[in-house]
């Protein structure tokens, strides 16, 4: 499955690290209404059962090449530690995963899942690791290949999928900085300092927020995206190739 952007959450258990790091930013607070003691239980009850669910069908059409616990095998299978939910749901929604056998590149096809067994596998895959939001760089670990990316003013526009978890309803902050020597990242093709989700009205229904959007980057190199919510803050790093 394609990997996400490595992770690295602020927290004891995080386990998934490129690099050590801290990004010189002064986070955002957001103000949020908090739910219910009973809709807490309730969404958390959903997503337990969820994740056995994913684990069971995991093990039996996913473990053979990413490994029992989702460590990945080499050569064979990257790791799903903190490839998020979306990923999950783009691949085996399209039915590029499973694979039957190893090629360059996976293929759309008829889907192997069905909606239901895709949410659960993608809810397990997503307790491997952080979110709510996972960013999508079309490449596997950690990587963005910029060779075909549009180039403007002097900076490299990197196609970015964002993809957040119906788990979460409020409002996504991201920002970043380049971290192997000075530098910026900035957005979108107007090249803003920021990246913004809106949080989802509570009347929503719960389902993914997706947002495509550019990462603008002056070139090959280290860097690093600090994305803060209402309730969560993690750093996510990547490696520029040309």
């Amino acid at each position: 499955m394609m990997n996400f952007l490595a992770v690295r959450r602020r927290h004891p258990l995080a386990g998934f690290l490129v690099l050590a790091l801290t990004l010189g930013v002064l986070g955002l607070a957001y103000a949020s209404l908090s739910p219910s003691d009973d809709a807490t239980a309730a969404t958390s009850t959903d997503q337990s059962t969820a994740v056995e669910e994913g684990r069971e069908l995991f093990l039996v059409g996913c473990a053979s090449c990413h490994g029992l616990n989702g460590q990945g095998t080499d050569g064979v299978a990257p790791t799903l530690v903190g490839v998020g939910a979306a990923a999950v749901d783009f691949q085996v929604s399209t039915g590029r995963m499973p694979l039957a056998y190893q090629e360059a590149q996976a293929q759309r096809k008829p889907r192997f899942y069905d909606v239901e067994q895709t949410a659960a596998l993608a809810a397990y895959v997503a307790s491997l690791g952080p979110g709510p939001a996972y960013p999508n760089v079309g490449s596997t670990n950690a990587i963005a290949h910029l060779r075909d990316d549009l180039f403007r003013a002097g900076w490299r526009l990197h196609k970015t999928l964002w993809g957040i978890s119906p788990a979460y309803r409020g409002p996504v902050l991201v920002r970043g900085r380049r971290l192997d020597r000075p530098g910026a990242v900035l957005f979108n093709s107007s090249r803003a300092v920021e990246l913004r989700f809106p949080a989802e009205s509570a009347s929503a229904p719960r389902r993914w927020r997706y947002g495509p959007s550019y990462t603008a980057v002056r070139g090959p190199g280290c860097y690093g995206l600090q994305v803060d919510g209402a309730t969560f803050r993690y750093v996510i790093v990547f490696e520029a190739k040309a």
